[in-house]
């Protein structure tokens, strides 16, 4: 199973976690004490392409990876594995008050869009709201922090999930989603 996380927005990312990778075989890390133990999950971290061309053709390339045209810890084809099935959760926001009319316009034009490249490519999606997220993983943001800060809570929690993967402010969100679907798909 791949699941895609989606944090919408100039400012945002896309991110996948393929479960076990493209093979059956699941991949095995030893320790310094050399005992064996399962790797972390396959994990791709997108920050949000700034066309419409670049969004599609990054949802294509998960698209591909999904069917097994390409396996991405090898570099080859490998058209032998069996096709995965795909979820996606989008963050579901809204308007806020001071943000310009352009800009909000601006804003709901790239959600459609997004929303329009998983259907287009028939990936079933869900909606969350940031607060139902940020509660599952016990991240509530205090009075006297600032936006800053809870982003970085944020991104820390992440980088503690997925020590092995390069997590930014811009992709934490986008990853913790992907995470939160994981956590919570119940097919």
């Amino acid at each position: 199973m791949i699941y895609i996380g989606i944090d919408p927005g100039k400012k945002g990312g896309i991110s996948a976690i393929q479960q076990n990778g493209l093979t059956d075989k699941p991949r095995e890390n030893r320790g310094a004490d050399g005992k064996r133990f399962p790797s972390d999950p396959y994990v791709y971290i997108y920050p949000m392409p700034d066309t419409e061309q670049f969004i599609l053709q990054m949802f294509k390339n998960i698209f591909n990876y999904r069917i097994g045209i390409w396996d991405l810890q090898t570099g080859q084809k490998d058209i032998s594995s069996e096709p995965e099935r795909m979820k996606a959760i989008i963050e579901k926001v809204h308007a806020f008050p001071g943000q310009g009319v352009t800009s909000m316009f601006t804003f709901g034009q790239g959600y459609g869009f997004l929303r329009g490249c998983l259907v287009a490519l028939a990936i079933p999606f869900t909606e969350v709201t940031p607060q139902k997220w940020m509660k599952h993983f016990g991240l509530k943001k205090n009075k006297e922090e600032t936006t800053t800060e809870y982003k970085r809570k944020i991104l820390q929690k992440a980088q503690n999930l997925f020590p092995n993967s390069t997590v930014t402010l811009q992709t934490a969100d986008s990853l913790m989603l992907a995470e939160y679907l994981r956590q919570t798909d119940r097919s």
